[in-house]
Parts: C-alpha cells; sequence; structure tokens
C-alpha cells in the first residue's frame, strides 16, 4: 500500500526535483525554493509557516492527522553547493542531492496525506546547510540553529534523509566548531621591507601553527575554512586579515582540546608580532550524532520492505552535521540511501550524477523509507514508547553541550 502511495507521486516528486535542481541558490538566499515548496506543500492541504527562528528562508509545514498521533519531523534541504569557478565567483549547483531530498521528503508526506494519516508529520524546511556559502560561514547551519530555538522539542522521532553510497542510519559522526581569528595591525610602514612583525608574517605564523595542530600531516581533524587578507603592501599601508578555522573531533572533548592548542599558539604569536589577534566562535557547536537504537530498526526495516540492501553497522561518517544537535533534542535517525558506486559530491560530475535515473530512484526509495517509517510508528505507539525510554536517559546531555 505505501509503495503503490509513493508511486502515485512519482510526478509530483520530479517537479520538485526538477525545479530545485534548475534553481541552484546559495544557503540562506533560497528565496524561490522556499517559496516554491511552500506553495507545493499548502497545495497539499499542510498547514504552512514560512520564517522560522528568524529565518527568512525556512518553513515548516504541517499535516494533521484525523486522529492524535504521534509526532513526526522530517528535515527537507534545497541550498546549493557553493561551486567557486576560475575567476573567483560563486556559482552553485546541487552537486550533494539536495535537489533529491526535496523531491523524496514531498513525494512521502503527499503519499501519507493520501493515505489517512493516523498521526502528525512537521516538514521543516531548512535552508543554510552547506557550510561553505557565504552566509552560512557567518552564522552556521539553519539545524543547529532551530535546535538552539527548541523547534525540534516535543517530537516523537525526527527523519533526515540523504544520499550516500550505502542504504543505513549513520550511528556517529564527528564534532565541529567554527572559529574566526581576527587581526588588524596598529601602525603604517613607512618603506617596503618593514614586513616583519606585520599581519601577513603573522598570517604565516598562524597558518604555520594551525597546520602542526595535529600530531600527523593529514589535516584530517583541522581545516582552514577562509583566508582573507585586505590591505596595501606599498609604503603607508595598512592591513586587516581573518583566517577561518574548522576544528573536528570523533568526540567533544578531542575538539576542546584543539581548541586549547589553537588559543596556545594564537597566544603565542600575538606577543611575538606585538598585533592583536581575536578569537572568535562562529555559531553553535555541531554535535556528532546521537543514535536512538529502537527508531534505527524501524528505519532498517523499512528499508527491507522496500526492497533495499541495507548496512546495519556503517562506519562513523568521515564529517560533521549539525542534524547531530537535534538528535539531542528528539530521538532522530540519520538515513542514506545508497547508489552503487557512491557520489561524486560536490563537483561538476556530482551535479550531472543528480540529475540521473539514478537519482531518481534514489528519490523514490527515500521517500518510501520515510513513508513506511512514519506510518509505522503512527501505528505502533508501543514503540513510540521504547523510542522515548531510550532518549530520555540522554536529554541532561543537551545543556552542557550546548553552553560548552
Amino acid at each position: 500500500m505505501i509503495k503503490a502511495a509513493v508511486l502515485d507521486q512519482a510526478k509530483l516528486m520530479q517537479q520538485v526535483n526538477d525545479f530545485v535542481y534548475t534553481h541552484p541558490e546559495l544557503g540562506y538566499e533560497e528565496h524561490q525554493c522556499a517559496d516554491y515548496l511552500a506553495n507545493v506543500f499548502e497545495t497539499l492541504g499542510l498547514t504552512v509557516e514560512r520564517s522560522v527562528s528568524g529565518i527568512e528562508t525556512a518553513f515548516k509545514a504541517t499535516l494533521q492527522g484525523r486522529k492524535s498521533g504521534p509526532r513526526v519531523g522530517m528535515v527537507l534541504l534545497y541550498d546549493a553547493v557553493p561551486s567557486v569557478e576560475e575567476n573567483g565567483v560563486y556559482a552553485p549547483n546541487h552537486s550533494c542531492g539536495h535537489n533529491v531530498i526535496s523531491g523524496a521528503v514531498t513525494g512521502a508526506v503527499a503519499a501519507l496525506a493520501a493515505s489517512s494519516p493516523q498521526g502528525q508529520v512537521v516538514v521543516m524546511g531548512l535552508s543554510g546547510d552547506e557550510i561553505g556559502a557565504p552566509k552560512v560561514s557567518q552564522i552556521g547551519g539553519s539545524k543547529a540553529l532551530t535546535a538552539l530555538a527548541g523547534e525540534w522539542d516535543g517530537f516523537d522521532a525526527v527523519f533526515y534523509a540523504h544520499p550516500e553510497f550505502d542504504n543505513s542510519v549513520s550511528q556517529a559522526s564527528r564534532w565541529m566548531e567554527r572559529y574566526q581569528l581576527t587581526l588588524h595591525h596598529p601602525r603604517r610602514f613607512h618603506q617596503r621591507g618593514e614586513l616583519h612583525g606585520s599581519v601577513l608574517w603573522t598570517v604565516q605564523a598562524l597558518l604555520e601553527a594551525i597546520r602542526t595542530l595535529e600530531e600527523k600531516d593529514t589535516q584530517e581533524f583541522v581545516m582552514i575554512k577562509d583566508l582573507w587578507i585586505n590591505g596595501d603592501v606599498e609604503a603607508e599601508c595598512q592591513i586587516n586579515a581573518h583566517v577561518q578555522v574548522l576544528l573536528y573531533g570523533l568526540t567533544q572533548d578531542d575538539v576542546t582540546q584543539r581548541l586549547g592548542r589553537l588559543k596556545q599558539a594564537v597566544n603565542t604569536i600575538s606577543e611575538r608580532s606585538g598585533i592583536s589577534i581575536h578569537l572568535q566562535r562562529i555559531g553553535e557547536s555541531y554535535m556528532g550524532v546521537n543514535p536512538n537504537n529502537t527508531l534505527t530498526s524501524v528505519v532498517q526495516n523499512a528499508m527491507t520492505e522496500a526492497g533495499l540492501e541495507v548496512l546495519y553497522d556503517p562506519e562513523p561518517l568521515p564529517f560533521a552535521t549539525d542534524f547531530g544537535n537535534i538528535s539531542y533534542r528528539a530521538p532522530s535517525a540519520l538515513i542514506g540511501t545508497g547508489r552503487m558506486g557512491g557520489w561524486q559530491f560536490h563537483t561538476q560530475e556530482g551535479a550531472r550524477e543528480f540529475a540521473s535515473k539514478d537519482a531518481q530512484q534514489v528519490m523514490m526509495a527515500t521517500a518510501e523509507v520515510l513513508a513506511r517509517s512514519t506510518a509505522y510508528l503512527w501505528k505502533h505507539p508501543d514503540t513510540i514508547d521504547q523510542i522515548r525510554a531510550e532518549f530520555d536517559p540522554n536529554l541532561s546531555r543537551i545543556t552542557r553541550h550546548h553552553t560548552t
């Protein structure tokens, strides 16, 4: 029944997919996509709230069933990857599959709406996911921001599905914090060659210090995201700079230890150069995914019923996602829907892959998994009790993580 209901929405799903794919917009600038998607959900009979947690291009769409039941949330993304051309101009494209996510979530909700819903579904249309977009670099991701604002509190389950290499539910991801170092030289130079102790010298020293924050040279847990220097190297000049650094860790303590070493390096270099270096965290910490075993089993069973081969013990994700922040607010499942050979994420080839028939098949499979998982929770309140019992002991960790 669910499979047939999803298949009935194939045309709508492809229309949504095509619109988002052909309207690539950077994070927090997705005005066309946000408006289009909000209109689609209104047409499906959902109650739509435009602008969420002060984010203009985010929205909330609610499907209320005929009777009370579990409250299920779904994350819907539609921002594009901020690819940069050789001339330095941003040329966004959909090489991360957010068009597929948009189509899949729309299809799942449309199928559920047509099948006498027995609970509530809330679609949270979230902008600003890709961390390289200019505005995302300034304030962080919207999943973390909406989690901090309490938008996810009170949900019985939250699903976030993303195209991946395997059909799986992730049990671990990395922690991440973003820091900006800002430098301003307090004096002018009166002749060339007087740059020792300058911003340029200081930036060079900072880059070397950042490179050596790890014991090995892989740069797996420390990344320079952005480097900006403004000024004239001629006489009578002033120079300003900022360096944006991403600190990763397998645990929160890992990130804290790397931050301590970064602070120590910054203080040492500032004293040697005589230049003040301001270190500031940008946005919220990205938390590692907090898994829920019961909810994971529900999704894995839905995958099996959809005819997918499930990877039950996936490797930890080698990156951070602010969906981890949501997973500390409500029981959550980070769902990956796989493609043979994977995807070439964030590349021109990847953009072509996400317009292929393979992407369409993944979209359909994702919609079916989301719809099956939600329908199961609606019909089995005892499972919700188990999910909650497993999640509630973790609630005490929320405050500590958000205030660190």
